[in-house]
């Protein structure tokens, strides 16, 4: 799938999905709030995967091709997956002197075979609102006021405020691999429901599930 591809899918099916922008809002507030970066010695915030592309097959036959002539080559046709769909599991059948195929197993109904994820980068941007007369693009999300310290007070004064907002980019294929989630440890994860629980009371907002 082409970078564009990636991008649009990105943008117009997972950003505009309801709920999506919500819970991506709270996350990356929470994960960088200062109490979290204090509890946990000030270690980077978990790498957010996407879907980015999913195969779907129906009604799958699954068979075994075995190759009686090492030099040989075997033709997929629509008549020979027809033929090879329609055999019960257990059987097998010649296929000239070179091939047999043995029908190993069938799946009935849809299901999802592969699954393609990327890394989601976010980088610091400027707040773009109402206030400019510009609407924020899609893949633009603003971060909440950090009430994690200082007995519920915002942190932070006017030469640490922190970023306001971030851009979400699809991160290209290939580079360096980010930290798993697996590298976060029961530290970790207590210092964020705690700022989770913060930040949701201060801000007055809905159970994200």
């Amino acid at each position: 799938m082409s970078s564009d591809r990636v991008r649009n899918f990105f943008e117009t099916k997972v950003l505009s999905a309801q709920g999506v922008k919500d819970h991506l809002r709270l996350w990356l507030t929470v994960s960088r709030t200062k109490y979290v970066l204090a509890r946990t010695r000030l270690r980077s915030p978990p790498a957010i995967w996407c879907l980015t592309g999913l195969w779907e097959l129906s009604n799958v036959t699954l068979s075994t091709v075995v190759r009686n002539n090492p030099s040989a080559t075997l033709g997929i046709s629509s008549a020979l997956v027809g033929a090879l769909s329609g055999m019960p599991i257990g059987a097998s059948v010649d296929i000239g002197r070179d091939f047999s195929v043995r029908c190993e197993r069938k799946e009935s109904g849809s299901g999802v075979w592969a699954a393609q994820y990327q890394l989601i980068n976010t980088r610091p941007a400027l707040v773009v609102g109402d206030e400019d007369g510009e609407t924020p693009p899609i893949n633009y999300v603003t971060l909440y006021p950090d009430y994690t310290f200082a007995g519920g007070g915002h942190l932070g004064g006017d030469d640490d405020e922190g970023d306001d907002a971030l851009e979400l980019e699809v991160r290209e294929e290939g580079g360096d691999m980010d930290a798993s989630v697996d590298d976060f440890d029961d530290e970790y994860w207590e210092a964020y429901r705690e700022a989770r629980r913060i930040t949701s009371e201060m801000n007055l907002l809905p159970d994200l599930k």
